[in-house]
C-alpha cells in the first residue's frame, strides 16, 4: 500500500513540476528580485526609455506576475516569448546588451521548437532581424563603439544558433529511425500540404484541432473554449485519431508537425 502511494505521489509531482514551470518559477524569482532592486537602484540615465526609474520596475514587476500566471499554464509558449522579448528589449536598452541578445535568441530558438516558423520563414525572419537591428540603435547612446559590438555579437549569437542546429539536427538523424511515428494512412510526403478538409474532419474536428496543434492545451481547457464537455472533446479527438491512423494524441501532434496544415 505505501509503495503504491509512493508511486502516486511520485507521478503526481512528474506532472506538476515539468521543465517549463521550473524555468518560469527560476524566472519568477529573478524577476520578483529585479523589480525589487529597480526601485532602490539608480535608474540608467544613458538609455532611451522614457522615465527609466518608474518603466523599469513596472516593466520588471508585469514580468514576474505574467511568469507566475504563466507557471499555471506552461503550455502558452507565445506568453514565455511575449516576456523574453520584453526582458530583451529592456535589458538592452539599459547597458545590458549582451544580456538582452541572449534573451531575444533564446525566444526565437522557443518559437523555432514549437514550429513557429515553418510556416512564411523569409518573411517571419526578415521581420526578427529587422526589430532587432531597431532596438540595437538604442545602445548608440550608451557610445558608437557599443553598437558596433551589440552588431558583432548578435551575429555570433545567429551564427552559433545555426551551427548548433545543424549538429544536433545530424545527431538526431544518426540517432532517431527514419520513420519516429508510425501510422496506418497513406499520407503526402513529409513538408507537403495537408488540407484537412480533404480528410473529411468537421468544423468542429478541425478547429479543435488548429487549437490542438497551437499549443497542445488539455482536453479540459479545449472544452472551455469550444463550450464543450469533456467527454465531448474526447470523442472529437478519438475520431480524429482515427482518421490520421495514430493511437494517441501526442503522436498526432509529432506527426502533424511534420506537415504544413491548411485549417480552411
Amino acid at each position: 500500500m505505501k509503495l503504491i502511494y509512493s508511486s502516486y505521489i511520485i507521478i503526481s509531482m512528474k506532472k506538476f513540476y515539468t521543465p517549463e514551470k521550473f524555468m518560469l518559477l527560476v524566472s519568477f524569482i529573478i524577476l520578483t528580485v529585479a523589480s525589487v532592486l529597480s526601485f532602490f537602484l539608480e535608474p540608467c540615465k544613458t538609455t532611451i526609455i522614457p522615465f527609466p526609474q518608474y518603466t523599469v520596475p513596472l516593466i520588471n514587476s508585469f514580468s514576474a506576475l505574467f511568469c507566475f500566471f504563466l507557471f499555471f499554464k506552461p503550455s502558452f509558449y507565445k506568453g514565455q516569448c511575449l516576456i523574453l522579448i520584453i526582458q530583451s528589449i529592456t535589458t538592452t536598452l539599459t547597458g545590458y546588451e549582451i544580456l538582452g541578445t541572449f534573451l531575444y535568441f533564446a525566444a526565437i530558438l522557443i518559437l523555432f521548437c514549437e514550429g513557429y516558423f515553418k510556416n512564411n520563414f523569409k518573411q517571419k525572419i526578415l521581420f526578427i532581424i529587422v526589430c532587432w537591428f531597431f532596438v540595437t540603435l538604442g545602445v548608440i547612446p550608451f557610445g558608437f563603439h557599443r553598437f558596433i559590438l551589440e552588431l558583432a555579437v548578435s551575429l555570433f549569437f545567429l551564427g552559433f544558433y545555426i551551427f548548433l542546429y545543424s549538429k544536433l539536427k545530424d545527431l538526431l538523424k544518426s540517432l532517431l529511425p527514419s520513420n519516429l511515428i508510425e501510422t496506418t494512412v497513406s499520407l503526402p510526403p513529409i513538408g507537403s500540404k495537408i488540407t484537412l478538409s480533404k480528410f473529411y474532419l468537421s468544423e468542429r474536428q478541425i478547429k479543435i484541432l488548429e487549437d490542438y496543434m497551437e499549443s497542445k492545451p488539455s482536453y479540459s481547457n479545449l472544452a472551455y473554449k469550444h463550450c464543450l464537455s469533456n467527454s465531448s472533446v474526447k470523442k472529437e479527438m478519438s475520431k480524429i485519431l482515427k482518421i490520421f491512423g495514430v493511437s494517441n494524441a501526442n503522436d498526432l501532434y509529432f506527426l502533424l508537425r511534420q506537415y504544413e496544415l491548411i485549417y480552411n
